[in-house]
C-alpha cells in the first residue's frame, strides 16, 4: 500500500515529503478519503445566496432560514420551496454585504450590514421578518455572548463605525440604550476595521490589526476589554469561522488558528502560498467560511485566478484535528452549517 503524506503545494516538488496534489478528497489520518458532491436540498431563491441558518424551536423542530440580497427565506419541507419571509419592501444588500443570523431564545436575529435595520423572527409565532425594536444599530457582524447581543462594525444613525462594538441590555433583545441594563458600547480605534465578532462564554473581536477578548466582569465595567493579539489580524471579514472557542481566519500572511490567548500559523509552508497566488482577492468579498464538526474541518470557498466570471470555484480545506489540508474544485457560492428538517 502507497502512504500518502500531507498535501504541501508551498514545498518543492523535489524530495517533497507530502503530496503536491489532494484535490476533491478530505484528510484523513492515513492519507485521504474522497470528498462527498453537493446534493440538492431545496428550490432556488430569487437571487444568490448571502446567508444561511438552522434553528430549532422549544419543540425541537428545526427551522432553515436563508437571505440573499433583496429577501429573507424560509424552507418548506412539504414542497422545498423557499418560502418569502422577509419584512415587506425587501432588502437591498450590496455586492459586499452578508446576512449574519443567530438565535437567542426565540428570537432569529439577522444583520444584514450598515444598510439594513437587524431583523427579528420568533419561533413559533412569527410570519416574517420585522426591524427590531428598541432602536439597535446596523451592524455588519451580530453574535450572542453569554446573555448578551453584540453587533460590530455598525451604524447608530450617524454613519458607519468600523471601529464600534456594541451589546444589548443584559438578557434583553430590544435594549439597546448606553447605560441602562448594561447596555453600552466600546470603540478600538487603534487597530482597523472591526472584521470579524465570535460570541460564546466571551466575545472574540477581530480587526484588521489585532484580536480583542472582551471577558463579563459584571457591573461596573460590565465587560473587560484585552487585546490579546497585537501582531496580526484578520484581513478578510468573510473568512472567519470557527469551532466553539478555536476560531479560524485569513490574514495578510496566511490562515490563523485563535484559541482565545494566542494565534498559531496553520497554513505556513504549507499551503499559504499556494493558496495567495490562487486566489483572486478582487473578489474577496464573495468568500464565505465554515465548520464542519461531523468531518472536523473548517473550509474557505474562494474565487480563484481561474474563475472566468468571478464564481467562487475552490474550497480550500484544513482538518483541524489531524492539523492537514486538502483542496477541493467545486462551486460554492456559499459555506454554511446546517441541519435537516
Amino acid at each position: 500500500m502507497i502512504q500518502l503524506g500531507e498535501w504541501l503545494p508551498d514545498q518543492a516538488d523535489i524530495m517533497n515529503s507530502g503530496v503536491t496534489v489532494a484535490t476533491n478528497v478530505m484528510p484523513a489520518a492515513v492519507g485521504y478519503h474522497s470528498m462527498n458532491g453537493f446534493v440538492e436540498y431545496s428550490n432556488a431563491a430569487s437571487g444568490t445566496i448571502k446567508g444561511i441558518f438552522a434553528a430549532k424551536d422549544t419543540a425541537s423542530n428545526t427551522k432553515l432560514f436563508a437571505g440573499d440580497a433583496t429577501d429573507l427565506y424560509q424552507h418548506n419541507s412539504s414542497d422545498n420551496d423557499l418560502d418569502s419571509v422577509g419584512k415587506v419592501g425587501g432588502y437591498t444588500l450590496t455586492d459586499s454585504e452578508r446576512w449574519n443570523f443567530v438565535q437567542f431564545g426565540d428570537y432569529v436575529l439577522a444583520a444584514g450590514g450598515i444598510g439594513e435595520s437587524i431583523q427579528q423572527f420568533t419561533l413559533g409565532s412569527s410570519s416574517a421578518f420585522a426591524d427590531l425594536t428598541g432602536s439597535p444599530p446596523k451592524a455588519d457582524f451580530i453574535a450572542v455572548v453569554r446573555d448578551f447581543v453584540w453587533v460590530a462594525n455598525i451604524d447608530s444613525g450617524s454613519g458607519r463605525q468600523p471601529y464600534r462594538c456594541q451589546w444589548s441590555g443584559f438578557n434583553d433583545i430590544t435594549s439597546w440604550t448606553p447605560g441602562t441594563d448594561q447596555s453600552d458600547f466600546q470603540d478600538l480605534p487603534d487597530s482597523g476595521a472591526i472584521t470579524g465578532l465570535v460570541g460564546g462564554e466571551y466575545c472574540t473581536i477581530l480587526t484588521e490589526r489585532a484580536i480583542f477578548r472582551a471577558t463579563y466582569s459584571g457591573l461596573p465595567l460590565v465587560w473587560q476589554f484585552d487585546k490579546v493579539v497585537s501582531e496580526r489580524g484578520c484581513q478578510f471579514k468573510n473568512s472567519v469561522c470557527n469551532a466553539g472557542n478555536l476560531v479560524f481566519f485569513l490574514s495578510s500572511d496566511g490562515f490563523y488558528a485563535f484559541d482565545g490567548q494566542k494565534t498559531s500559523p496553520i497554513g505556513s509552508e504549507r499551503v499559504n502560498e499556494f493558496f495567495l497566488k490562487d486566489f483572486d482577492s478582487n473578489y474577496d468579498y464573495r468568500m464565505s467560511a465554515s465548520v464542519d464538526p461531523l468531518n472536523e474541518v473548517a473550509m474557505w470557498s474562494y474565487t480563484s485566478t481561474q474563475s472566468p466570471t468571478g464564481q467562487p470555484d475552490k474550497i480550500i480545506i484544513y482538518n483541524y484535528v489531524l492539523n492537514k489540508w486538502s483542496l477541493a474544485e467545486v462551486n460554492a457560492d456559499y459555506l454554511a452549517p446546517m441541519f435537516s428538517a
